[in-house]
């Protein structure tokens, strides 16, 4: 368990970081993590004071990907990947985040990122999903997808405001 909670916990601070890189050329300010924890996943702050919980996920296509991508599986292909399938697979992660976004006892904003580390599909792909999937209201102040950037695959910095 110990090993699976780092990898996770990584996985949240690398998304929140590239997030950040990103989000401070936005807003024209820099915030920084202060807290990682459990709920919400990253606490960060800017030199005015202001703080800012933010609940990180990940977008995988399916079960097979994940595993792929993390290392735990022996397959070297995946099936074709089909986008409705992916935006599907998102709406199903903002239900789910939306519940769990409802437990926070937090006072203060609250953003949801969903990194998508799908091999196949950047940013470009993206645009204007917001009109396909159900986006939860109440809960999050803001939520932002971060995907991969179309010139440098490598790169999480295409970022797109949901809601």
């Amino acid at each position: 368990m110990g090993g699976q909670h780092n990898e996770k916990r990584a996985l949240e601070r690398a998304a929140a970081e590239w997030f950040l890189q990103r989000y401070n050329e936005l807003v024209h300010k820099v915030f920084r993590i202060t807290i990682l924890q459990e709920r919400p996943d990253v606490v960060v702050e800017a030199a005015d004071g202001t703080v800012i919980g933010i609940e990180v996920t990940h977008l995988y296509y399916d079960d097979l990907e994940a595993k792929m991508l993390l290392g735990r599986s022996v397959e070297e292909f995946h099936r074709p990947e089909n986008f409705t399938e992916l935006l599907d697979q998102l709406d199903r992660l903002l239900k789910k985040k939306l519940e769990v976004g409802r437990k926070y006892p937090w006072d203060h904003p609250l953003f949801l990122i969903i990194r998508s580390v799908s091999p196949v599909f950047t940013g470009e792909d993206f645009a204007g999903i917001e009109k396909y999937v159900a986006l939860p209201t109440g809960i999050y102040d803001e939520i932002w997808l971060l995907v991969r950037d179309e010139v440098n695959d490598e790169d999480w910095s295409d970022l797109i405001r949901l809601l």
